[in-house]
């Protein structure tokens, strides 16, 4: 066994050395209040602290649209922003008032907030005005913190054409998730070949 001398400098920096370790392995595992309040905030802000929010139109997707994002509102606890918007033609003012697509989305608000409240979320209904679609969505969700939206894909696209522009620019600029529902086309079975 090999000589060891202890110096009484040697066993202050050794105590020394293993104190520090020691108080930061507790740091670490204890976090002061003001570091974990941190945590949450960075947390919330990289969920999203609002609701979901669901772009609408009066087609039957919308309906499926909105049971898919009432599951995830469940399940997170969080509220449905249902949005109509209008678009205003560039050949109008933006203030224009569109009395037929004006009715046509307050009543399909109307009746999608009903169908939420039915599936059990609470939920709100807004209906805008905008050149663009994609922009006044994008917007919403950034003033409300939204967490996540739900939207489904072009109804119309061909197999090249994936999304629509409204889709297209909420996927590339959204402040927060973004989820496209696509429905499967419904194709007739063929018969079977007599036998």
């Amino acid at each position: 066994m090999p000589d060891v001398h202890v110096t009484l400098v040697g066993a202050i920096i050794s105590v020394a050395f293993v104190a520090a370790v020691g108080s930061i392995l507790h740091w670490m595992l204890n976090p002061p209040g003001a570091v974990k309040m941190t945590l949450a905030s960075a947390h919330e802000k990289w969920v999203g602290t609002g609701a979901i929010i669901v772009p609408v139109t009066g087609s039957t997707v919308s309906s499926r649209v909105l049971e898919l994002a009432a599951d995830i509102a469940q399940r997170e606890q969080r509220h449905l922003m249902l949005l109509y918007v209008m678009e205003i033609p560039m050949a109008l003012p933006p203030t224009a008032d569109l009395p037929k697509l004006r009715e046509q989305g307050e009543d399909t608000l109307i009746r999608l907030q009903g169908e939420a409240q039915k599936l059990g979320v609470q939920v709100e209904g807004h209906l805008l005005k905008a050149r663009l679609a994609g922009s006044a969505i994008v917007h919403a969700a950034i003033d409300a913190q939204a967490r996540m939206i739900v939207i489904p894909a072009h109804e119309q696209a061909r197999p090249e054409v994936i999304f629509g522009r409204t889709v297209e620019h909420i996927f590339q600029n959204a402040p927060c998730d973004v989820m496209i529902y696509r429905p499967v086309s419904r194709v007739p079975a063929s018969p079977s070949p007599s036998q």
